[in-house]
């Protein structure tokens, strides 16, 4: 056999054996012959849109600029009841994370941004008041976390009553499959926070074991009312039940490079020991996300690096499938260019496929993702303000389903 493969091998002209070995060069590229282009792709998964629709829209009610809609957070339970927490109104954040200036916070009243829940019964066709969410829906970042027994968690925004060192975590739990829930505010210990610096809860909560957990956050290295304050990003983690949390480790410094510094920052438990940190160091050009591992659950971490994708973006937002394939989608607002874009990864994010616009336009571009089917999941996001060539404006939260090939 090996003499045959000799003889065949000379027996092709030179040109035909450099066509061959093109098309395998092609197809290892994913699609780019590597001699020929500087940028090459992971080959392996795809992300395509299946289908999006507009599910949420106040336009017909409320005369503008009330009637904006933001920051989606939506919940599709298993009995197809559909839960969302989001803001009605201008939205207003100011020059800081933590606190607004005064003329933000007049303008935030006299423009009325509202926080909203809301429930659907007939997959967004009409929705109405969502009784069984009834906490303080100014500071609730639906981010939830199915644990192994069925009970779902999520949290409050911000970290209460900081003092040196210590704060209140305020965590929800639903029994039902996110119709109703209950509050349960819990000691935190060790943040290398003072009073007068402001902490935030970002991303979901990691269950390790019934009795292990771990939450991602990000805090101020300066006061309040200092404008020059730059963010990091920490870890806080719990060993009785969610209980009790003490502060883990720093996942990336203040002295990140990037606009703000690291935060909003997303993390998923790879399996073993193995977790993988993504996170926002601003929006402008340059800003790009960084990237963090840690090998021994977190009690230590990698210098953060640029993440392979090489974009900048908000609120990014990670999946780990069944498949052990792993699912990113960010916001991208730089120089007027905004969009939701989603990615995946078959090497748990050392490269990642093409990138796929969901949707381009206005917006806050802030996605809720949720992994809805194998290798599918839904995205909401806001279209809002959205002026259209006819002049119309309109509102809409959307609704796409993603498929991962």
């Amino acid at each position: 056999m090996a003499l045959n493969r000799i003889r065949m091998k000379h027996a092709y002209p030179v040109y035909q054996r450099v066509l061959v070995w093109a098309v395998i060069a092609l197809l290892m590229g994913g699609g780019r012959l590597p001699f020929l282009s500087t940028k090459v792709f992971a080959a392996g998964p795809r992300v395509v849109l299946e289908r999006q629709q507009a599910i949420y829209s106040v336009d017909d009610q409320t005369p503008p600029p009330h009637n904006e809609v933001h920051f989606p957070y939506l919940h599709e339970s298993g009995d197809g009841t559909w839960y969302m927490a989001h803001h009605e109104g201008p939205h207003h954040a100011g020059t800081k994370v933590f606190g607004l200036t005064w003329e933000d916070e007049l303008a935030r009243f006299l423009t009325d941004d509202r926080p909203q829940t809301v429930m659907s019964t007939d997959q967004g066709q009409t929705w109405r008041p969502w009784p069984g969410m009834p906490h303080r829906v100014r500071d609730l970042r639906l981010a939830i976390t199915t644990l192994r027994d069925g009970t779902l968690v999520s949290h409050l925004s911000y970290l209460d009553d900081i003092k040196t060192g210590t704060a209140t975590l305020c965590l929800l739990y639903s029994d039902d499959d996110g119709a109703t829930w209950t509050r349960r505010d819990v000691p935190v210990r060790g943040l290398p926070l003072v009073e007068g610096q402001g902490g935030s809860i970002w991303g979901r909560l990691i269950e390790v074991t019934a009795t292990h957990s771990l939450l991602p956050y990000y805090g101020q290295q300066n006061a309040l009312d200092d404008s020059n304050t730059r963010y990091f990003t920490g870890l806080l983690e719990s060993h009785d039940g969610r209980r009790t949390w003490q502060h883990l480790a720093v996942i990336a410094g203040a002295d990140t490079p990037g606009e703000e510094g690291p935060n909003e920052a997303d993390i998923v438990h790879l399996g073993d020991d193995e977790l993988y940190a993504i996170f926002r160091t601003g929006d402008k050009e340059g800003s790009t996300m960084y990237e963090s591992r840690s090998l021994d659950l977190g009690k230590s971490w990698t210098q953060p690096t640029p993440y392979p994708g090489g974009e900048e973006g908000v609120s990014p937002q990670l999946r780990l499938l069944d498949d052990q394939r792993l699912v990113l989608v960010f916001g991208r607002r730089v120089l007027g260019d905004r969009a939701i874009v989603a990615r995946a990864s078959a090497d748990r994010g050392h490269t990642w496929c093409e990138p796929m616009r969901v949707y381009e336009g206005d917006g806050k571009v802030y996605a809720n993702l949720q992994v809805v089917a194998e290798r599918r999941l839904r995205v909401a996001y806001d279209a809002s303000p959205v002026e259209h060539d006819d002049g119309r404006v309109t509102n809409n939260i959307m609704r796409a389903v993603l498929r991962i090939e």
